[in-house]
């Protein structure tokens, strides 16, 4: 079942979540990890190729059903595990400091107070133009677009081109892994309750 290794510590989104992993579902989760548990920790992109996807699986059904052959082979597992953790908070900080650079002088995620811009906290479900006490410009208002990772992942490339008039500054992403990342950060931190 997701979210039931010991020891390790699972997003809250894969803890919650309650797949039970059989070759259908993994081979679904593998497609797109980040469509199938929004909110997963993970930042493997997938495996668009179904062989690719059935030959992943039936490994991990081989090997998976085999104990630790020795204690060699058990510290390599863990070794890999913390790689794999530092390479994740390696990344996490690396799109914390994308915010800071590039939202935090006019946006604040921890709290409803507005700077330059609305407060992004809880965007994520949000309407455009409906922050209270924030001034937007008409564009934003009438835009009415709700916020979700799509929607926001296209206007965070080019944001006069989305909403032509808005009043923000900023001129875009155009990485799509570092929006994608963004996205992700604001999510998490934007749903927390604000300061």
């Amino acid at each position: 079942m997701s979210g039931t290794a010991p020891g390790y510590v699972y997003s809250p989104a894969n803890k919650h979540l309650g797949v039970v992993w059989t070759r259908e579902t993994l081979f679904d989760y593998l497609a797109d990890p980040r469509k199938y548990i929004p909110g997963t920790k993970m930042f493997f992109v997938g495996l668009k190729k179904p062989e690719d996807r059935a030959d992943v699986i039936k490994y991990m059904e081989v090997e998976g059903a085999k104990p630790p052959t020795s204690v060699c082979s058990f510290l390599f597992y863990l070794w890999a595990q913390e790689v794999h953790q530092k390479a994740i908070t390696k990344k996490e900080r690396s799109t914390v400091q994308v915010f800071k650079q590039r939202c935090l002088q006019c946006h604040v995620i921890d709290s409803m107070a507005s700077k330059t811009g609305p407060s992004l906290n809880g965007l994520i479900g949000r309407t455009s133009g409906s922050v209270p006490g924030y001034v937007y410009s008409d564009a934003n208002k009438n835009k009415g677009v709700v916020w979700t990772r799509e929607t926001l992942f296209e206007y965070l490339e080019n944001p006069k081109k989305y909403i032509p008039g808005t009043k923000m500054v900023f001129a875009g992403m155009k990485k799509a892994n570092e929006r994608a990342d963004l996205i992700k950060y604001m999510e998490v931190e934007g749903a927390k309750k604000p300061s």
